[in-house]
């Protein structure tokens, strides 16, 4: 009897380590994302005004969209992401190597490769492995290499690709691997090791600034921050933006202690198209009140979650049917001449902007109820526009209409999440 409650007592103990060392390889963390045009970034302008602000967002949305769009066609375009005119709509810092040097890297979840700007000789705000302890080519056979599609092999049977883009840009280099420390805002540095990424030795970046050093991509794909670390995270990151003229940071969180629960949480599943970069879900329609636009076009159905993309993008299939249920519920006269790319837009004398209606879009299994700030922006001293324009080639869910929203991605289960929040206060 005594012999029996040792070996139960033993094998209880045994029970309680394994289940703490599988525990302990979980980690939730969370860091800043910082918005281009915020004070803490380094393309900071201090001269602009907020419409000056706007009307370049919007530009860098219809430059995001096309590249996008382009993406998914092009092989060369499949897992690496260009630094275009639009240059990021947000950015992270990451610590590289050993000892670590801080970059700013292009946060993206359009696209799923890390790459960084790399030099054999030392330069400043590029990659220099002599001067890390920790750095290792990545051979050409192994998963990551394979994944890039066309790839070439290198010196020492290193992975080399070279990728070119429409609009001029290119990147060339070889594939490393590194330890990553990421920002940690609230537990300190942690470092993760054996982080696949692009050491990009030959650039171009079209309309491109010298302040960012390359991106993280953050998309489905296997050479992602997100996959590479999924056993660590449980697949599974969230991000939580801020109103524009906010002066507090975005968070990035990633793994499971760091999701959102509760009965306001409304789940859609993500549809993956090829490549899986890209985040779609189904978008059912659109309502004000009683009244619902519904696409009539098949590319209408599939939007794409992009926090890169300022403005929301739907086919003029369901734009047109949008807009119309738009002027009914406004009493005002839209203008005849738009500024910018936007297509409607009010002078704020000819209306009440407490009469600006509310929106409700109706994803699969999920509705959003979005309120006059994620649809609409005040453009110039006395103009309104709304901020959704039509898009025959790409839908896309943008950056503005998520203010406030903390967006969960579950690659595992494959869905995205979505709840209302004081993102300010996170």
């Amino acid at each position: 009897m005594h012999q029996s409650l040792i070996l139960f007592f033993i094998i209880f103990l045994f029970h309680i380590l394994i289940q703490s060392l599988t525990k302990g390889k979980n980690i939730n963390f969370n860091v800043d994302l910082i918005h281009r045009d915020s004070p803490l970034s380094p393309l900071y302008n201090s001269s602009l005004t907020p419409y000056e602000l706007m009307r370049k967002a919007a530009l860098r949305s219809y430059s995001r969209a096309n590249f996008l769009r382009a993406s998914m066609h092009i092989d060369d375009k499949q897992y690496v992401s260009s630094l275009t005119e639009y240059q990021g709509h947000y950015f992270m810092e990451v610590y590289i190597g050993s000892p670590p040097v801080v970059f700013h890297l292009i946060a993206d979840t359009g696209s799923s490769l890390i790459w960084v700007k790399y030099s054999q000789d030392y330069k400043p705000h590029h990659f220099y492995p002599p001067s890390s302890s920790a750095y290792q080519n990545v051979s050409y056979n192994p998963e990551f290499c394979k994944a890039l599609g066309n790839r070439n092999v290198g010196d020492s049977e290193s992975c080399e690709y070279d990728r070119s883009y429409s609009d001029g840009s290119y990147t060339s280099g070889i594939l490393g691997k590194e330890t990553f420390h990421l920002n940690l805002t609230t537990h300190g540095s942690h470092p993760f090791h054996g982080v696949v990424f692009g050491c990009s030795k030959e650039h171009y970046l079209y309309g491109g600034n010298s302040k960012f050093q390359g991106i993280v991509g953050l998309g489905a794909g296997v050479l992602s921050l997100v996959s590479q670390l999924k056993s660590q995270i449980e697949s599974k990151f969230s991000y939580c933006l801020v109103p524009i003229t906010s002066k507090k940071t975005n968070k990035l969180r990633f793994g499971a202690g760091e999701m959102i629960s509760g009965v306001e949480v409304v789940s859609t599943p993500i549809v993956f198209k090829h490549p899986p970069n890209h985040y779609y879900v189904s978008l059912e329609g659109i309502s004000i009140g009683g009244n619902k636009a519904i696409t009539g076009h098949r590319r209408g159905k599939h939007i794409m979650i992009d926090s890169g993309t300022f403005l929301t993008m739907l086919h003029s299939s369901l734009y047109n049917n949008l807009e119309t249920i738009v002027k009914n519920a406004i009493d005002g006269t839209p203008i005849k001449n738009p500024p910018g790319k936007f297509k409607l837009c009010y002078e704020t004398k000819s209306i009440r902007l407490n009469d600006l209606p509310k929106m409700v879009f109706h994803f699969e299994d999920a509705d959003i109820h979005l309120l006059p700030i994620h649809t609409f922006m005040q453009c110039l001293g006395d103009v309104v526009c709304m901020i959704i324009v039509p898009n025959d080639n790409l839908s896309i869910f943008g950056s503005m209409a998520q203010v406030n929203f903390q967006v969960e991605f579950d690659l595992q289960n494959k869905k995205v999440s979505f709840t209302r929040v004081n993102c300010e206060a996170m």
